[in-house]
């Protein structure tokens, strides 16, 4: 049970409600063994917040509508929010669609050698500043960097309005800046 307050007739008074929260719905009840009052369909849901009206107080929001539920203590409040959060595509993201495996990219301990690297990541690295011990004490980092490096490239470019990669900056030069970054905060 928690107590509710949505916008509309007595939006003032906060009610005991009975939540059920499913994969696509919140149902609102008078109580366990009641029908449902309403329904609000998660992807419905624009925003979810904690506000200050009441101490432990959740504020849902759809498009045309705004509920506030006021909970025991911060693990119920969490608890809701990540549970209403994680169900719904807040704000019109959702989960990838059709995505797809290219590239696997494994550790040797033993060489101290990334395995199954594209041949673009292979020159980024020999080209860079980063060494085998970096690839030893972290190679996730090294992943990261070569994983985000592309992306950049690529975005910086669209920004640019550029159509050709040679009219980019010095590819080597800021990949190994990066890489230098990433070894050193991870």
């Amino acid at each position: 049970m928690v107590s509710m307050k949505e916008e509309g007739f007595a939006s003032f008074i906060f009610l005991r409600k009975w939540l059920v929260l499913k994969e696509q719905t919140l149902s609102i009840h008078k109580t366990e063994t009641s029908p449902q009052q309403s329904v609000i369909p998660l992807k419905d849901i624009t925003n979810i917040e904690r506000v200050d009206l009441k101490p432990y107080c959740l504020l849902l929001e759809t498009k045309d509508k705004r509920y506030h539920l006021a909970l025991k203590n911060d693990e119920e409040l969490y608890g809701w929010q990540g549970n209403v959060y994680s169900r719904s595509p807040l704000m019109g993201f959702s989960n990838p669609t059709n995505s797809v495996h290219k590239v696997h990219v494994g550790f040797d301990p033993i060489s101290g050698v990334l395995t199954g690297m594209p041949e673009q990541w292979s020159k980024l690295l020999t080209t860079s500043v980063i060494t085998r011990e970096d690839h030893a004490r972290d190679p996730q980092a090294v992943l990261n960097v070569l994983n985000f490096y592309p992306d950049h490239q690529k975005r910086k470019l669209e920004e640019m309005n550029m159509s050709s990669i040679s009219r980019s900056v010095s590819g080597a030069s800021a990949a190994s800046t990066l890489i230098r970054l990433f070894v050193r905060t991870s």
